[in-house]
């Protein structure tokens, strides 16, 4: 707006014909230019100035933004890798043969826990049945609960 109306100023300045004009308004008319076109510099020099900050705090928020598309890319890089992995398992049954020996193992383990209990009840038999006085009735009810 400032160039434009420091622009519209100078045209009106300048009488319609050139040839007309005499040495003394030439010279007035080149005076008011020349402090017209200062003015206009000044204004820009003060404009750069200005735009100068917004610029460097333009730069530092790419730079930043930089940063963060690197730390991003890294981020994706790996959930791809990681993807990749587990779709390559899932393709070769790794998860299923995974999830089956998980199963047997438990199983084993509760069968093993059964068998540590009647393991137990056994000695504790042997310990009843083996004593000084034995206790024939304790002894039946272990032997019930090792073959429940």
């Amino acid at each position: 707006k400032n160039k434009k109306r420091c622009v519209g100023g100078l045209l009106d300045t300048l009488p319609c014909e050139l040839l007309e004009m005499e040495r003394s308004d030439f010279d007035a008319v080149g005076g008011h230019m020349g402090a017209m076109v200062d003015q206009v510099q000044r204004e820009l020099a003060v404009m750069c100035n200005d735009r100068t900050g917004d610029f460097l705090d333009g730069l530092e928020r790419v730079r930043r933004m930089q940063e963060l598309l690197v730390a991003a890319r890294f981020v994706c890089r790996k959930g791809r890798h990681f993807l990749e992995s587990a779709c390559s398992q899932l393709e070769q049954g790794d998860v299923v043969k995974r999830y089956r020996r998980k199963q047997v193992l438990l199983e084993v383990l509760a069968l093993l826990g059964l068998l540590l209990d009647a393991l137990d009840k056994q000695q504790r038999l042997g310990e009843v049945v083996g004593s000084a006085r034995p206790d024939f009735e304790l002894a039946t009810k272990l032997s019930r609960e090792c073959w429940e």
